[in-house]
């Protein structure tokens, strides 16, 4: 359950533009009218009314000056036509944020793998890594029909992978578990079914669990 501090804690946001980022996948950008701290992989709960509700993830990194939100804006969801609908000077409210799908400071290496528009933490964290200049070495796989934010991610982690078939992608999970270091850290974007499997994969491989942190896409 999210922190009730957290929960609390509200910003009003300022829409300013959409970007295109391949298919129906859209980031948003706002500007926060007033600061607030974040951790780079948090989310936040986004209202448009005192009534209408959606978890996002920030897809921004905190050096940045907009609240980014990277998702799908499919036709059938009231939210996200309310979304796609909006004009520059919009307001949102934004509660948090909350939640610690964040970086382990410490751990020499991590395998960010991501799925789909489980991408967006991912390019936070690393920018995050980026900006901070942690001594993280980073290894990303991403799977999906498209990958938003291929060439910043691709830029900044030590190693990508952009596998669009099933068979592809499980031959890379099998040889990073296998080749992991005992302290490499394992994080996992994505649909809760892909999670699961995912992690029950890693484990099979000799992963320990506490070197496994998941976000089943609690806000997409």
């Amino acid at each position: 359950m999210p922190d009730v501090i957290q929960v609390l804690r509200s910003t009003k946001l300022e829409f300013v533009r959409t970007e295109h980022e391949g298919d129906d996948i859209h980031s948003l950008f706002f500007t926060p009218q007033s600061r607030f701290r974040h951790r780079a992989g948090q989310h936040g709960l986004f209202f448009a009314s005192k009534v209408s509700m959606h978890p996002f993830t920030l897809a921004n990194a905190p050096h940045e000056d907009y609240v980014i939100l990277g998702t799908h804006l499919r036709e059938g969801s009231a939210f996200k036509h309310r979304l796609g609908a909006l004009e520059p000077g919009d307001v949102l409210t934004m509660r948090g944020p909350m939640q610690d799908f964040t970086i382990d400071d410490s751990c020499n290496s991590a395998t960010l793998v991501a799925q789909g528009i489980g991408i967006t933490p991912f390019r936070s964290i690393l920018l995050d890594i980026r900006h901070r200049r942690l001594t993280i070495t980073t290894e990303l796989i991403h799977i999906g029909s498209t990958h938003p934010y291929r060439s910043l991610t691709e830029s900044l982690a030590d190693h990508s992978q952009y596998p669009t078939r099933r068979d592809e992608f499980t031959g890379q999970i099998e040889r990073l578990a296998k080749a992991a270091a005992s302290d490499n850290a394992f994080y996992l974007s994505g649909a809760s079914s892909f999670v699961k499997e995912v992690a029950g994969a890693l484990r099979g491989h000799g992963v320990r669990k506490s070197m496994i942190k998941t976000d089943a896409f609690l806000g997409y």
